[in-house]
This record gives structure tokens, sequence and C-alpha cells, in this order.
């Protein structure tokens, strides 16, 4: 029985290492060349690629350019890059848009990107872009409160949130969840 196992284990890891190589033969690997990606042209592939790139002061002007394309869904990845990568810089950029934002999933992304890189001082701008835009930004913004442990930022807006928003079983979630995470903040 013991050869068996080491047989069938031995096959398996032979399966693997076969069908790695066809995996990966689809895929599409970032240039290892910070010029390279910056000489493409912009799109949300970019701005995704750069997200994992060493990104200097050119690769957060292209992002910064992003932020206020014609095209939402480069607006959008320009944000998340803008949260993922926690960059400070582009606070003020993140902030622009989502004040002029029409496209639903854009702001969701701006949005999110904004209660990172905002902290407490976002909540307003977050608060404008749900009554703006209504439902689908509202619980964006009472999550994006939840996530960044923000209860009182939440329960200065749960009646506005409660108005705007269509399930207010995931109002009363967050706001659960909230006090959960930060228990000091139950007033």
């Amino acid at each position: 029985p013991r050869d068996g196992v080491m047989r069938g284990e031995l096959a398996l890891a032979l399966v693997l290492v076969t069908a790695t190589p066809f995996a990966r033969e689809g895929t599409v690997r970032p240039p290892r060349d910070l010029n390279a990606l910056l000489a493409r042209p912009l799109s949300p592939g970019v701005i995704a690629l750069l997200i994992d790139s060493g990104v200097d002061h050119r690769g957060l002007e292209v992002v910064s350019n992003a932020l206020r394309d014609a095209r939402p869904e480069v607006r959008a990845m320009a944000a998340r890059f803008a949260g993922i990568r926690k960059a400070a810089s582009l606070e003020t950029g993140v902030r622009e848009a989502v004040r002029g934002e029409t496209d639903l999933y854009a702001a969701r992304e701006q949005v999110r990107a904004l209660g990172i890189l905002g902290a407490g001082s976002s909540d307003p701008a977050l608060m404008d872009a749900a009554h703006r835009l209504g439902r689908g930004i509202a619980e964006v913004v009472a999550e994006t409160l939840v996530r960044h442990h923000r209860v009182r930022g939440l329960r200065t807006y749960l009646d506005d949130l409660r108005a705007l928003a269509p399930s207010r079983a995931l109002l009363d979630w967050s706001i659960e969840e909230a006090t959960r995470l930060d228990p000091g903040a139950r007033r």
C-alpha cells in the first residue's frame, strides 16, 4: 500500500508539472520594464499591471490622469489602483473624480478608494455621492464606512443611508458589524 500511495503522489505531481506550462501559456505577463508599460495605450489593463509594478512619479501621473479619462472603466481601475496601493498622492484626484462621477461602476470604485485614502475627512464626499447617485452607491458608502471602522460616521449618516438604500437589513447589519469591529465606538 505504501508503494501505491507513493505512485499516486508521483502521478499527481507529474500531472501538475506537465499541466502548468499549458495553464500559463495564454496568460498576459506584465512587462518587466516600467517604461514599456507606460508606453502602452492607456487602458484598464495597463493600470491593473501598474498595481504590481514598481511605480514611480510617472506611473502615478498616468493614474492621476486616468481618473479624468472619458472612459468609466479606466476611471474605475484608476480608483482601484489608488485604493489598493494606498496612494495618498491620488486622494485629491479621487475626491474630484467621485464629485463629478455619473457612472455607477466607476463611482463604486471611487467611493471605496476614497474611503481608504480619506479616512474620516472623506465621509461628507461619500455621502454627497450617495445622494447624487442613489441606491447602489449608498450601500457601498455604508460598506466602506464599516470596512474602515468608522462607526461614528456610519451612525451620523445612518438616517440618510436608510432613506437612500433599498436594504434596511444591510444597513442594520452594517451598524452591528461596525460596532463589533470597534466596540469602543458604541455611542
